[in-house]
């Protein structure tokens, strides 16, 4: 009879499959060891001190390792906010602007123009 029925102080163990069905466990104690079933709540309570993000509306702090994984599903336009991600189509855009922006331009220093320079002061030209 022992070896048909699990015993409640657990002098016996379950081998095999077992097939809860429809079957509900209730008061579980917190797990102790790797392979001890965990209730919804003890995983939810960020319990043995890993630290979980919650999906929406949460801060983290220090680094994240992607390990080779991308991020995806970021907004296509800029970020509303100087730390916010931004997706790579707005970053080549913004970058191709500033050189189209730069090109045909003298820099400040060490650059070699020819031609005429023409300032203007004031909307009277005057040739250099």
């Amino acid at each position: 009879m022992n070896e048909t029925f699990l015993r409640p102080d657990g002098r016996n163990t379950a081998f095999g499959i077992m097939n809860m069905a429809d079957i509900t466990l209730t008061h579980l104690r917190n797990p102790v060891s790797n392979n001890d079933v965990a209730t919804k709540a003890y995983v939810g309570r960020n319990s043995d001190g890993i630290n979980k993000v919650s999906k929406s509306d949460d801060t983290m702090s220090g680094n994240l390792n992607m390990d080779g994984n991308g991020i995806t599903g970021l907004p296509a336009g800029l970020p509303s906010s100087g730390s916010g991600a931004v997706s790579w189509v707005p970053v080549v855009v913004l970058v191709r602007g500033a050189e189209t922006e730069s090109a045909g331009k003298v820099s400040k220093r060490g650059d070699v123009m020819t031609g005429d320079l023409t300032l203007s002061i004031d909307d009277d030209e005057v040739r250099v």
